[in-house]
């Protein structure tokens, strides 16, 4: 659970314990026989030291102590089993461990006890989340956002807004990218200053294909928060995709003045002076970001595209290796490096690393027209045919070579 929704537990339940023990005290006074007498005392006890069982395992919960917070925690809920706060703030230190399914059981005994409780919806669907429980976890949300539309306490974030980003979070991971942006627009809608969630949808358009919303996003969330150097980098990576190369390398720049340790805006400005035929500069750059991030696969792949382009196939061979080596599933990379295996004439490598390339992404039409162009070069011209018009059936725009041939 967030930080600030953990003090506004705490600080709740120290208030409802004080009001606990005056209550459990007048009673302990008013007993009219000895054994109301006895059992309001004994009452009172259990309270209290389920009290400081509690605030000891709070004292080890801050200091990153988790277990001994589990063990204290764990004394307070044998005293008093209903006592949600103490299942919560286990919950929280089993989340802490790693041990979901045990943080998942506490959230769960809460709401057997108090089944109307947000945050405890909240809570849990955050854990199904990082458990890949994803349905769970949007069913949680939904219900966290139904229990309490519109609440929120001032200074804090409202759990219906970070229950409607979260959803949107997990949608995305299902690909669900249409949802992601709903939710996002539900959590634009409670608080419109938040720059994170503009950034976040402008992400989600992204996948779409709409690059005009997400560029819309970008620059709100760039107003909210100018020192934002991802969304000058978001932004910058969209006007690159649609080949605005300098509104791209005005973004990366700007990103770069914010933090000048930002390999991947180095790596996209790279990107877009490439392709502007600024060779030597876009080398510049991946290098800068070699020197901050020495396995940043990208910077390697964007160098030895441009190495490609000035006809020096070694080095490209040599940087597409790099890029394999960090990033072994990095088809284009294979794309490349058979590319320029077959311009120094070495097939035998070239086959490998398209049949690799094809392992790993069977409808890659790149990698069809590679291996064909290999087949041809080796005289073996029905398996070049069969390639090419298997990149045909995959990517239509293929069919001149074929007519070509």
């Amino acid at each position: 659970m967030l930080n600030t929704e953990r003090t506004l537990s705490y600080t709740a339940i120290s208030i409802i314990w004080a009001l606990v023990l005056a209550l459990n005290v007048t009673t302990a006074l008013a007993w009219t026989t000895d054994a109301e007498r006895d059992a309001s005392i004994k009452a009172l006890n259990q309270h209290t030291d389920a009290l400081a069982y509690s605030g000891r395992g709070r004292a080890y919960w801050k200091q990153g102590l988790h277990q001994q917070a589990i063990d204290e925690y764990s004394k307070a809920i044998k005293l008093y089993p209903r006592d949600t706060l103490c299942y919560s703030m286990r919950g929280d230190a089993y989340f802490d461990l790693g041990e979901h399914q045990k943080a998942i059981e506490d959230y769960s005994q809460i709401i057997s006890l108090s089944p109307n409780e947000a945050i405890t919806y909240f809570q849990r669907g955050h854990v199904y989340w990082k458990a890949g429980q994803f349905q769970k976890a949007i069913e949680d949300y939904g219900q966290s956002i139904s229990l309490y539309p519109k609440w929120f306490v001032p200074g804090y974030p409202a759990f219906n807004e970070l229950a409607y980003c979260e959803r949107a979070f997990v949608y995305g991971e299902l690909g669900q990218h249409q949802k992601a942006i709903e939710a996002f627009t539900q959590a634009i809608s409670l608080n419109p200053k938040n720059a994170m969630s503009y950034l976040k949808r402008g992400l989600e358009y992204g996948e779409l294909g709409q690059y005009q919303q997400a560029i819309g996003d970008y620059s709100e969330a760039i107003v909210l928060d100018p020192k934002d150097g991802l969304a000058y980098v978001t932004r910058g990576e969209t006007y690159r995709v649609n080949k605005q190369y300098q509104k791209a390398i005005e973004d990366y720049s700007k990103a770069i003045s914010l933090n000048s340790k930002d390999a991947t805006a180095h790596v996209g400005r790279g990107d877009a002076y490439r392709e502007l035929g600024f060779d030597q500069t876009a080398i510049e750059g991946y290098n800068k970001a070699l020197t901050l991030d020495p396995q940043n696969a990208l910077a390697y792949y964007g160098r030895a595209v441009t190495y490609q382009n000035q006809g020096e196939h070694q080095k490209a061979i040599e940087d597409c290796s790099q890029s394999i080596n960090i990033n072994p599933k990095n088809v284009r990379a294979y794309a490349l490096r058979a590319e320029s295996f077959i311009q120094l004439g070495q097939l035998e490598k070239a086959f490998q690393d398209c049949n690799h390339g094809l392992f790993l992404d069977p409808n890659c039409a790149v990698m069809y027209v590679l291996r064909a162009t290999a087949y041809r070069k080796r005289g073996e011209h029905q398996k070049a045919i069969e390639d090419l018009r298997n990149a045909v059936r995959i990517d239509p725009k293929c069919s001149q070579l074929l007519t070509d041939y």
